[in-house]
């Protein structure tokens, strides 16, 4: 009987070693068809069958679009790429009522493994509440 790779959650982005595994242990399944065939080994079979579907599940569970296999993401690039996006997307929300905050932010925010505001002159805020009349 074959090893079983360690499967984890179905949703789970397949690695390539994990994936070579899979590839692996689908070919010596195949190698145990057959004998099971010529034994004529149907519950055998049967399993073989079971397991092999397993596999084709975990294999097609690492696919995304046109059917290539994604590839597993460093999270914390996704962190920094989601709040570049979030921080980018709140400055087209400020350009629309006041541009030169907009260019200021545009210029003063870093965006890298660390997030930073550094104007490029020292500033200071005047934050009164405003008061509609």
């Amino acid at each position: 009987m074959t090893q079983g790779v360690s499967l984890g959650d179905a949703g789970d982005v397949a690695d390539r070693r994990a994936l070579n595994e899979c590839k692996q242990q689908a070919h010596e399944l195949f190698g145990e068809m057959e004998e099971a065939r010529e034994r004529g080994d149907h519950a055998r079979i049967e399993e073989i069958e079971k397991e092999m579907a397993v596999l084709l599940q975990y294999i097609e569970s690492g696919k995304g679009l046109g059917g290539r296999q994604r590839k597993t993401g460093d999270k914390r690039k996704n962190v920094r790429d989601a709040f570049r996006n979030a921080v980018d997307r709140a400055i087209k929300q400020v350009e629309k009522y006041d541009k030169p905050l907009a260019q200021h932010l545009k210029d003063s925010i870093k965006l890298g493994n660390e997030a930073v505001y550094r104007p490029g002159m020292p500033i200071t805020w005047d934050v009164r509440p405003i008061v509609n009349s």
